[in-house]
């Protein structure tokens, strides 16, 4: 490496390389028979401060991605993040059992302006909502939800609206209100449209809390309560 700052980039690259060798991110294997493993490349970047002067010096390894071919070397991508609705629930059983919250960060991350942007919009927005807040605690550590519905509540083309609330530890975790796809005739027709989208939310925490294996209650029927006088 022939840069001014070779000795700069050589500490950054290994900085990466020592990151992945503790976050885990890969295991040294012999390729199967017949693949084509993707090879990768450095990326090197300066990071300037406020004054335009050089504050840190990052170094990325990544795979060269656009030399894999559709429907040959992959059929599908997936970036597993966590939902809101996941953590609402783990801060519900949190609560009941008094545990200690440790949150985990990957000190590498790819941090962007788009990101800082969303910590600032995140910032105003607790801000403006300080005095506004979930409190877990004040019920028992049972799935129960809620459905309903209103018929034809759309004035463009008539189409109800579903809702749902669940409720773990006296808390909500996990809400939804949206428009129906299809034009329902009668008021029974639109709640049970909401009350199947809300079985189908409950099938999902049931399996997620089940995982757990912290909440005794979820082995049974999980209770939705539908607010309707057409059923």
């Amino acid at each position: 490496m022939s840069d001014i700052d070779s000795d700069k980039w050589l500490e950054a690259m290994k900085s990466e390389i020592d990151s992945m060798g503790s976050n885990q991110v890969w295991t040294l294997v012999d390729p199967p028979k017949g693949a084509r493993p993707v090879e990768c490349k450095w990326v090197y970047k300066r990071k300037l401060g406020a004054d335009g002067e050089v504050t840190a010096f990052k170094a990325k390894l990544v795979a060269k991605g656009y030399t894999q071919r559709p429907g040959v070397d992959f059929e599908e991508t997936y970036s597993p993040v966590a939902m809101a609705k996941s953590i609402r629930i783990l801060l519900a059983i949190a609560a009941w059992y008094n545990y200690e919250i440790w949150q985990m960060d990957v000190g590498k991350g790819m941090r962007r302006e788009a990101h800082w942007d969303a910590v600032k919009s995140i910032l105003k927005y607790l801000k403006r909502t300080k005095d506004m807040f979930f409190i877990y605690g004040g019920g028992e550590l049972i799935l129960e939800g809620y459905s309903d519905a209103s018929f034809q509540s759309d004035d463009d083309d008539a189409k109800s609206k579903s809702g749902f609330v669940f409720k773990l530890n006296g808390g909500v975790v996990a809400w939804k209100s949206s428009k129906q796809d299809t034009t329902t005739d009668s008021t029974t027709e639109a709640e049970y449209i909401a009350a199947s989208e809300a079985a189908k939310e409950a099938v999902w925490m049931k399996n997620y809390i089940q995982e757990l294996g912290v909440v005794p209650s979820i082995a049974e029927p999980v209770v939705i309560f539908v607010i309707t006088t057409g059923l």
